[in-house]
């Protein structure tokens, strides 16, 4: 299984309802991304070769080399803040002029690799049935905290 974060917006609701089949998704609570971000957090690094391409976010000093300069974000808890806050309250708190708070949020999301989570068995049954009737794929709502604390 594996996890990403994007923004809360209606067109991209609708692009998932089309992918309904084959993913679930749904709201995750801040205690739930710190878990994600501390626990499976790995940041893309565009300027290392092959093999340093990915690094485990384990401490401030990766945080603040990678996104440091272009995003203004210099530690764990700002990745999270970002990750976890909706980017229209962020609109007048930017430290960053340059930049809004939508280009922050997407550049940030797009640094952090996708979060690889452990697998579990799910019976056939389960895979082909919704949410909504007791299965796994689709719209889950805040009940997709659970879900993701599961398998962390």
């Amino acid at each position: 299984w594996d996890a990403v974060i994007i923004r809360n917006q209606p067109y991209l609701t609708k692009l998932l309802v089309d992918l309904l089949p084959y993913v679930t998704f749904g709201i995750p609570t801040k205690e739930v991304i710190r878990d994600l971000v501390l626990k499976r957090g790995r940041l893309s690094n565009d300027k290392a070769g092959e093999d340093e391409n990915r690094s485990v976010i384990k401490s401030n000093v990766i945080v603040e080399k990678i996104l440091g300069k272009k995003y203004g974000v210099i530690c764990i808890e700002d990745i999270i803040h970002i990750l976890s806050t909706d980017p229209k309250e962020n609109e007048d708190n930017n430290e960053h002029e340059t930049l809004s708070s939508n280009d922050i949020f997407d550049g940030v999301a797009n640094a952090i690799n996708p979060f690889q989570l452990n697998t579990i068995t799910i019976p056939m049954k389960g895979l082909k049935t919704p949410f909504n009737k007791c299965g796994y794929y689709g719209f889950r709502g805040t009940f997709i905290n659970t879900f993701v604390e599961k398998i962390i």
